[in-house]
């Protein structure tokens, strides 16, 4: 078997080669663009506070919440898709502490970001029932702490371009703290 284009049948079809060059690269580009590798974690992160928040839903408040007492519980599923990379907690504070009995709010922390997973999780748009639930979204890192809440100096949700300014270049931790 020989494959042998004529020059002529070859510059007859240059720009059907052309156009379906542009159109793969298109293509591509759009991908890279436009895929967040960080919107399953984001969306992950508020699926695991909606499941303390039932599991906690008829108890007073979120009593002897722990990062242990969490995945004893089920509420941290270990195998969710990108999470196990990140150290993750759940609790008070960024440790994840022992809730105590009055305590009516909980935090989810990840620590170890980069500056990109830290800008890209901080600008996710926050749907409708998200917002709700939301309290304050925290970043601690070696610039010091800056937190975003309602109302306040930091507002949320985060605009465009604002986390750029809050995140450093590596060993971000993010808290988003719910009630």
């Amino acid at each position: 078997m020989h494959f042998y284009i004529d020059k002529k049948d070859f510059t007859k079809n240059y720009g059907l080669f052309t156009a379906i060059g542009i159109i793969v690269a298109s293509i591509a580009l759009c991908y890279i663009l436009f895929h967040n590798p960080y919107k399953k974690i984001h969306q992950q992160i508020f699926e695991i506070a909606a499941r303390t928040t039932n599991y906690y839903r008829e108890r007073p408040g979120y009593w002897n919440l722990s990062t242990d007492s969490a995945r004893e519980d089920g509420l941290i599923k270990e195998a969710e898709n990108g999470l196990s990379e990140y150290d993750i907690t759940i609790g008070q504070g960024v440790d994840g502490n022992l809730s105590m009995p009055s305590s009516q709010s909980f935090d989810v922390a990840l620590k170890h970001l980069s500056k990109s997973a830290c800008i890209s999780l901080l600008e996710q748009e926050l749907s409708a029932e998200q917002k709700l639930s939301l309290i304050q979204i925290t970043v601690i890192n070696s610039d010091g702490q800056t937190d975003f809440s309602w109302g306040s100096e930091h507002k949320l949700p985060i605009e465009r371009y604002t986390s750029r300014d809050v995140c450093a270049i590596k060993e971000n931790t993010l808290m988003w703290t719910f009630q």
